[in-house]
């Protein structure tokens, strides 16, 4: 979930982590889609990538796209998954299953668990990053 802030840099935090992001259009910071998957799944879903976005509203017209920038935050490298100075890296894993679900974290040891458990990691590189937060 995002959390607007009265400054620049907003905290998103859901199932007791956090992370940082930009509340606003900011230098090196690529605009985060929020979609909300109506029931029975009755998630939500975050891309940073405007064509991921256009996929999965053309894919899944039942997935209502709440806004095209909940946040901004800045993007790995596509190719080897590395974050600029100054972030840190975040993981996104879906759960695989038919009341999908997926969970974004910062920590690169319960991301380890999660794919041991069965979740699959999305992003770039060989990390599998797929956006890198503010520190």
């Amino acid at each position: 979930m995002a959390e607007r802030g009265a400054g620049a840099v907003v905290g998103w935090m859901a199932a007791g982590a956090s992370l940082r992001a930009y509340g606003q259009a900011t230098l090196g910071a690529d605009a985060v889609g929020r979609f909300y998957l109506p029931p029975p799944r009755n998630a939500h879903f975050f891309t940073a990538s405007p064509i991921e976005c256009g996929y999965l509203a053309s894919l899944y017209p039942t997935f209502i796209l709440e806004t095209p920038n909940a946040f901004y935050i800045p993007p790995p490298d596509m190719t080897t998954g590395v974050c600029a100075a100054g972030t840190i890296p975040v993981y996104r894993l879906y759960n695989n299953r038919p009341d999908t679900d997926h969970r974004f974290i910062t920590d690169r040891a319960i991301r380890t668990q999660m794919v041991a458990q069965g979740y699959i990691a999305e992003g770039y590189g060989p990390d599998k990053v797929i956006m890198c937060a503010p520190q």
